[in-house]
């Protein structure tokens, strides 16, 4: 871990990325629930603590104080819960007043929220370097749904060949298969062939499968 990385985001975005099953891809709020989701993963790791620092105010000063700017960009909602929207150099931060101190979300409000328990300096530097990977985030969030999308293509591609083959042999009377077929795979190395109600499964190469129909279910 880098210095320029102290608090591990990079591993964070890593670990979000390389699980297929953390967020549904089609959803159209993928790359802001990406980055509320590694932000969290993040957060939780920090050393949280009782804090005397409980309000935002603390908060934007500290942040001030790093980025030496004079004012920041905040616009404060008219709602009950008088939510802030901060923006910084990549994204855009809510920060929302509780009774007890405050949240912390990056770009999907709706994300899961934590009391804030972090000293106002901390919080802040963590925010600030946080806000440095969110174009990446969003990048990486953008390769992911294109990737997922291609290889879902690539899987109908190979589930329509194979149904082909079976279709063909079944048309011809090669084979005489125990019920409809339906297939399954993510490669063409790995094809499962299925049958409706029977217990018969075959997995094989898709240049296999037609030997391997034949060979089971051939007349």
């Amino acid at each position: 871990m880098s210095a320029e990385d102290k608090y591990r985001i990079q591993e964070a975005i890593d670990k979000h990325f390389n699980n297929p099953g953390v967020l549904d891809v089609s959803d159209r709020h993928f790359g802001m629930k990406s980055i509320a989701a590694i932000w969290e993963e993040v957060y939780v790791q920090m050393p949280l603590k009782d804090t005397e620092d409980k309000d935002i105010g603390s908060l934007l000063e500290a942040i001030k104080t790093i980025t030496g700017e004079s004012c920041l960009k905040v616009e404060q909602s008219c709602g009950l819960f008088q939510q802030l929207k901060l923006s910084l150099a990549h994204g855009t931060w809510y920060l929302e007043r509780s009774s007890v101190s405050y949240y912390i979300v990056p770009e999907y409000r709706a994300g899961r929220r934590f009391h804030t328990r972090l000293d106002a300096d901390i919080a802040a530097d963590l925010i600030l370097t946080f806000d440095r990977y969110i174009p990446l985030i969003s990048n990486r969030a953008d390769e992911e749904v294109r990737r997922r999308k291609e290889a879902m293509l690539t899987t109908e591609i190979f589930k329509t060949t194979v149904m082909g083959i079976v279709t063909k042999l079944i048309k011809e009377k090669r084979i005489k298969a125990p019920g409809k077929p339906y297939v399954k795979g993510f490669n063409p190395d790995k094809i499962h062939i299925y049958f409706e109600n029977s217990p018969d499964v075959i997995t094989c190469s898709l240049a296999k499968v037609e030997e391997r129909l034949i060979k089971k279910y051939g007349k």
